[in-house]
């Protein structure tokens, strides 16, 4: 429907494609989103965030594989290659693909040649955007369940950049691969439904296990986040808590690195004048995050449009639950704990499985003219924390980003 069709109606929370139009949205209604983390959150964007900070603080961000863009830095790539060690493989992904499509295993700079000339040739096509690719060290060695690999589709809600705040959803998807792992050789590079968890790419594999009922949360190829948890922790003595807790400075840390790029360009590219009764918005993000041997996360890639109907485990859907859960944070003045750049006063509370990631802030998105918020530094635990010390960033004045505060 149309933003007229929306507001003659008058829902308190519109729904809206990365595509849709903004104009005309009232200011007391939320939006479901904020403006450029589509663009932000594509493959090569967060490569340059995260190498950036990977740089700076290798440590606190060796949860991202190292990440090359192509084709800006095919030399080093070749370099690369042309060095590596002999179990050592590379992931190649195009910058917005999904699904599984495109995506290749390397081993020998020979196998990613011809990928890398095409993108070099369409940079010096001025009628079209440049083809561009990310190529990650593969992770040889995952954790297994059942002898299969696996990664997870968590979700998170954004709902303010200045000051950061995000809700980590604790529930999730599992996404099982239905071929036995191996080490990749030369021999099963080539083999999808045993490197590749995507849905798409396994959901036609006559091993695939559908999900269905209580049991399916346990047995089938998608399962919980809880149930996996538990699993994890009675085959490898992990508690829930401690992987919880390693995720959720993964996800803090990846979305502080997302943020001097956004308020860029909320700031420089975009500017927008401050409207006081601006609507507010959110952005749901669903990240891909996998277990390696060491029983560490691994961020594999973040997405800003993620599904929302596939096939779920069990009889209620994970992502739907998530989607609720934001809409309910974000269109209520209330304050639940918080995760990025957030403070929980006597009256926050936390809602439909939410939790913050640790932070102070100043003000809820849309909540009235926020006062200056802290700045946010990396601590050496691994989440994002206020700095008191810290001269704060403050902006000439808050930005009203179509559909959202930043």
């Amino acid at each position: 429907k149309s933003s007229a069709d929306c507001m003659n109606r008058a829902p308190s929370v519109v729904w809206l494609e990365h595509s849709d139009n903004t104009d005309g949205i009232a200011p007391v209604q939320t939006v479901s989103r904020l403006e450029a983390f589509l663009h932000f959150c594509k493959k090569a964007r967060l490569a340059e965030s995260l190498n950036a900070w990977t740089e700076m603080c290798p440590d606190t961000f060796r949860f991202s594989p190292q990440t090359w863009i192509i084709p800006y830095d095919a030399d080093e790539l070749k370099k690369a290659m042309t060095k590596c060690k002999k179990d050592d493989t590379f992931i190649v992904k195009p910058t917005a693909g999904a699904q599984g499509k495109g995506i290749t295993l390397a081993r020998k700079w020979k196998d990613v040649e011809t990928t890398v000339q095409r993108a070099k040739n369409s940079q010096e096509n001025n009628n079209k955007a440049t083809i561009e690719y990310v190529v990650q060290r593969y992770i040889t060695y995952p954790l297994l369940l059942e002898g299969l690999k696996f990664d997870m589709r968590l979700y998170v809600v954004v709902t303010s950049v200045v000051p950061m705040r995000a809700y980590l959803f604790k529930e999730g998807l599992a996404r099982f691969c239905t071929v036995p792992y191996a080490v990749p050789c030369d021999e099963n590079l080539r083999e999808a439904k045993m490197h590749l968890t995507n849905f798409a790419v396994n959901k036609k594999s006559k091993d695939f296990q559908p999900s269905e009922g209580a049991a399916g949360n346990e047995q089938g190829s998608k399962r919980s986040t809880t149930c996996t948890f538990r699993q994890m922790q009675q085959a490898y003595g992990i508690s829930s808590e401690e992987t919880w807790g390693k995720v959720a400075a993964l996800i803090a840390n990846t979305l502080m690195a997302l943020r001097p790029a956004l308020v860029e360009y909320y700031v420089h590219e975009n500017p927008r004048p401050l409207h006081p009764l601006g609507p507010k918005g959110f952005q749901l993000i669903g990240l891909d995050v996998l277990i390696d041997q060491d029983l560490e996360p691994r961020l594999l890639e973040l997405n800003a449009n993620p599904s929302l109907s596939a096939t779920q485990p069990g009889s209620s859907s994970s992502s739907s639950a998530a989607a609720t859960a934001a809409t309910a944070d974000a269109s209520d003045d209330a304050v639940p704990d918080e995760i990025a750049g957030g403070s929980s006063s006597s009256a926050a509370r936390p809602r439909a499985g939410g939790e913050g990631l640790e932070g102070t802030s100043a003000g809820f998105l849309g909540g009235g003219a926020p006062s200056p918020p802290p700045s946010l530094s990396l601590g050496s635990h691994g989440a994002a924390h206020a700095d008191a010390d810290a001269e704060p960033f403050r902006p000439g004045h808050p930005v009203l980003v179509q559909g959202g505060r930043a």
